[in-house]
């Protein structure tokens, strides 16, 4: 006999259309005049596309969603390799150099000795 509990479970999937975690989208991310799109994997300044490597992307995505917060080189390095990937010591400043090629120097500030963060241009300059 089938256990009425896995009917009301199943049953309750259905109802709502199977909309559970993994059915929502992440929502975009937008500062300033860059969006980013974690489901499409897309990045726009000023509306035009930016072509972002996968590190990018990931980089990118760790500051907005903390935006005007410091994340150290442990935080980004955590976002961007796995458990055995090694990590060069200047990786995260080679990703950084990048996005700022791409995207304007002023998005990416760095706080000397702690980290970096998103701030937006007309935003006081952080003590680097």
């Amino acid at each position: 006999m089938p256990s009425p509990w896995r009917a009301g479970v199943i049953g309750q999937g259905l109802q709502d259309g199977g909309a559970g975690r993994a059915g929502r989208a992440d929502p975009i991310l937008a500062f300033g005049v860059i969006e980013l799109d974690p489901a499409s994997h897309e990045t726009r300044v000023r509306g035009q596309p930016v072509s972002l490597s996968a590190r990018e992307f990931a980089l990118l995505q760790a500051l907005l969603a903390r935006p005007a917060a410091v994340l150290s080189r442990a935080q980004l390095e955590a976002k961007l390799y796995g458990w055995s990937d090694s990590v060069e010591s200047n990786a995260v400043e080679v990703h950084i150099h990048a996005l700022r090629k791409k995207l304007g120097a002023d998005l990416i500030r760095n706080v000397r000795g702690v980290g970096w963060m998103v701030a937006k241009p007309d935003a006081p300059q952080a003590a680097s």
